[in-house]
């Protein structure tokens, strides 16, 4: 006689994420729900749900939704990407990177905006643009006057994403090959000074024609 033996599935807990796998869930989720709908229109529920947990485990991992905006910006901005190149090839690496790279990269800028609104939310946007991007890029740089040419490199990329991406404009939705996209090589090339290049031991910048 034989003897079946029968496997109940209901018995098999599910698999759990792990915390490190659970927090970037929660940050993924915050990034798109953040750049869609601003600081003020989103609501820590919606972010557990689109992350698959619930508030509680928001508010255990990152505090509140204020420190979870922090976190959120601070996993976005970065600047080894952009300086990954000599430095006078700066202005080409950096539309190269930006306007031929993938499609679905993660623009930090609505967020920015929308979150300007609120002026503890503003006050943070404007801390981690210095400390994320102006104080590493201006190092970068180099010379007394570093930051102050990382911010106008973040004002060219600023207004090009806005009216590429955000309010786009059909001049410029072509810049992969348009006159817009030489305009800006040279307009963020101009931003790294000749001596730069030289300690570099770079070759100095032609402009792209």
């Amino acid at each position: 006689m034989s003897t079946t033996v029968y496997l109940d599935v209901r018995s098999t807990p599910p698999r759990r994420r792990g915390a490190a796998a659970t927090r970037a869930a929660i940050l993924a989720a915050a990034k798109s729900a953040f750049a869609s709908a601003g600081y003020a229109g989103t609501g820590l529920r919606e972010i557990a749900a689109a992350a698959g947990v619930n508030a509680a485990l928001v508010m255990r991992y990152f505090g509140s939704k204020e420190k979870l905006f922090g976190c959120v910006v601070d996993d976005s901005l970065f600047v080894d990407n952009l300086t990954a190149c000599p430095r006078e090839r700066f202005g080409r690496h950096v539309m190269h990177h930006i306007a031929d790279g993938p499609g679905e990269r993660f623009n930090a800028l609505p967020m920015l905006i929308m979150g300007s609104k609120d002026p503890a939310i503003r006050a943070i946007c404007i801390a981690k643009l210095e400390e994320k991007f102006v104080r590493p890029l201006g190092r970068w740089i180099g010379g007394d006057d570093g930051e102050e040419h990382a911010a106008r490199v973040l004002l060219l990329l600023s207004g090009f994403f806005t009216y590429w991406r955000v309010l786009p404009l059909d001049q410029i939705s072509a810049a992969s090959d348009s006159a817009t996209r030489r305009w800006m090589e040279d307009g963020l090339q101009s931003l790294i000074p000749h001596d730069c290049a030289a300690r570099a031991g770079g070759e100095g910048y032609a402009p792209a024609g």
